[in-house]
């Protein structure tokens, strides 16, 4: 079931001249803004393809596409649509209701019920044969509303499997469309290296301006695409871990020396504090790699220049505990779940010059619980962020 969020009338050159509907919390929409423009950088081409196309056919609804639109506070995935009427172009916006959430609450508040029936019939059949006809209200009445919660549970489960359906198929278009991508757009950023070092020594600083912004964009989007693949491999539940039994003393020192050179770059200090001892653990060692990598970045990614990162590893009970601490913007507490959701991010990423994909700690959080471990964080605005991730011990 759908909903509209949006509805609004364009001229012909994009420019929003009413806002009809707006029934999303806290976005304001100004008339005179240009339709695409509500758009980032992701989806602002997607959204320019879709208006063309909604001018294009008069009277008739052009095909729907899907775009993301940002808030401050969110992201939100929309099913638009446009229509050309009168020299106006009505583009409405729809999002999915999510039924299944409402069907949790009518379970329970029949479950409620039916224990209220079952209460007053245990005390009815206490009382004298003169209320024989109540109790068979009340019998009534009960098995009413078992029915009830028989055909809401079933249209539950219909819809967890139609849920289930969509979001399979929705991770192998997104991996088709990543992997289709990924060659022209490696082949674009290695083209642009090869003319960013042939124009070292040229005067044309033009040139070199466009060649760098074409390098720097297409290292951009390959590395979103392959966060894409990663998500949707690590979410279909098609990715086999490659699982051994590793020293995770070594994999530690060796993930310090990377982020000490990493860190140099800013000035940052990298501190460590490694383990005294071998810690044996049964992991996929390039993803579990590829967490550590996600936190060492962003902790020196959303850094001040000429601060400290510390970088430790314990032993809880049974349990490994790798731990990442910086000296940054910090987090408020009210974000610290929805950082790790896929496109979501913190306030601080404003305060940073580097793009980011929202990507990185989702996928970090997909491998950290496939190992059956956990990851979490502690942070205070202003005074910095440690992010965690725990791994069982291997046993003998």
């Amino acid at each position: 079931m759908r909903r509209i969020l949006l509805a609004l009338n364009c001229d012909l050159t994009g420019v929003i001249t009413e806002v009809i509907v707006n029934k999303i919390s806290n976005y304001h929409i100004t008339v005179g803004t240009s339709f695409v423009e509500l758009f980032d950088k992701a989806n602002y081409e997607k959204a320019q393809v879709f208006f063309l196309q909604s001018i294009k056919l008069e009277d008739s609804l052009c095909d729907e596409q899907e775009l993301l639109l940002p808030t401050r506070t969110d992201t939100f995935l929309l099913y638009f649509k446009g229509l050309l009427i009168s020299g106006q172009n009505l583009i409405i916006a729809e999002s999915e209701e999510k039924d299944y959430l409402n069907l949790f609450g009518t379970l329970t508040s029949i479950n409620n019920e039916l224990n209220n029936v079952l209460r007053s019939l245990y005390k009815t059949t206490l009382d004298s044969q003169s209320n024989s006809l109540k109790s068979d209200k009340l019998l009534s009445d009960f098995s009413k509303l078992n029915n009830e919660l028989i055909e809401t549970q079933d249209i539950l489960k219909v819809k967890n499997l139609e849920l289930a359906k969509i979001n399979d198929l929705k991770n192998k278009l997104v991996g088709i469309a990543a992997h289709d991508l990924r060659n022209p757009i490696s082949l674009v950023h290695s083209y642009s290296q090869l003319l960013i070092e042939d124009y070292l020594d040229k005067e044309n600083e033009e040139a070199q301006e466009f060649i760098g912004i074409i390098n720097s964009t297409s290292k951009f989007m390959l590395s979103l695409v392959e966060e894409l693949l990663d998500l949707t491999y690590l979410e279909s539940g098609e990715v086999v871990l490659k699982l051994e039994v590793c020293d995770f003393k070594a994999i530690f020192c060796e993930n310090v020396n990377f982020a000490s050179t990493l860190g140099a770059k800013r000035g940052i200090e990298i501190v460590s504090e490694k383990p005294l001892s071998s810690i044996y653990v049964n992991i996929d060692k390039n993803k579990i790699q590829q967490v550590i990598n996600n936190f060492v970045s962003n902790a020196i990614k959303y850094s001040h220049p000429n601060s400290t990162i510390y970088l430790s590893c314990y032993l809880n009970n049974d349990e490994l505990i790798f731990c990442c601490r910086d000296e940054g913007f910090g987090i408020n507490s009210n974000e610290f779940e929805i950082v790790f959701e896929p496109f979501k991010k913190a306030k601080s990423s404003q305060y940073i010059k580097e793009q980011s994909t929202g990507l990185g700690l989702a996928i970090s959080k997909q491998i950290i619980t496939a190992h059956k471990g956990k990851i979490w964080l502690e942070s205070q605005v202003d005074k910095g962020s440690t992010f965690y991730f725990s791994l069982p011990l291997h046993k003998e």
